[in-house]
């Protein structure tokens, strides 16, 4: 469901300037909310994945020490405690109602039929700017500067999704960037590090 609705505000964004929704600031800001909600869970759940292959490495622990086991323990209970109160945040109507507006049947199935010749252009146009712009970050990007990684990571995820999305629905020729999603995925294990 994160994943769903960071896509979900990506593009929303990329299509901002050729379409009109009239609740468009209101409908990112909710799945950006409810996206919020989901990360804490996120973040545990990555936690407790690097704990069990921490502990399970031969020789990383002491049969006697009970540190993993305790700490495992602690964090999932935290986690159980933290999924209950996502649930009862995201469990409203007001959601489900912002969900329902922004996934009408019709701009999901056949969305090329509700963008003319120059709308088309100018997606591709964005497309291409924001091509250049990921290029550019990694022409200087600083290893060491743990913020640019995470700029560049969160541009190559948006830069995916909508390379995926124009590609499923034929509305724009994708503009691919080899490599990026390996990047993406490298980037994001350093930035949960």
């Amino acid at each position: 469901l994160r994943v769903a609705l960071r896509k979900a505000r990506s593009i929303l964004l990329f299509l901002k300037p050729v379409i009109t929704l009239r609740n468009y600031d209101q409908t990112r800001k909710a799945f950006r909310k409810m996206a919020r909600r989901l990360s804490s869970l996120r973040e545990m759940d990555v936690f407790l994945e690097d704990l069990e292959t921490l502990s399970a490495k031969p020789g990383h622990i002491d049969k006697m020490d009970n540190t993993f086991p305790t700490l495992k323990a602690a964090m999932t209970a935290l986690r159980e405690k933290e999924q209950h109160k996502v649930q009862n945040a995201l469990d409203h109507t007001r959601h489900s109602r912002t969900i329902s507006k922004a996934a009408d049947p019709v701009n999901i199935h056949e969305p090329c039929v509700h963008f003319g010749h120059a709308d088309r252009k100018k997606l591709a146009e964005r497309l291409d700017i924001w091509h250049a712009s990921i290029l550019g970050l990694l022409h200087r990007l600083d290893m060491e500067d743990t913020k640019q990684v995470h700029k560049l990571r969160l541009q190559l995820k948006k830069f995916n999704y909508i390379n995926d999305f124009v590609e499923s629905c034929g509305l724009i020729p994708p503009l691919p960037l080899k490599g990026s999603k390996a990047l993406q995925r490298d980037l994001g294990r350093l930035c949960d590090f």
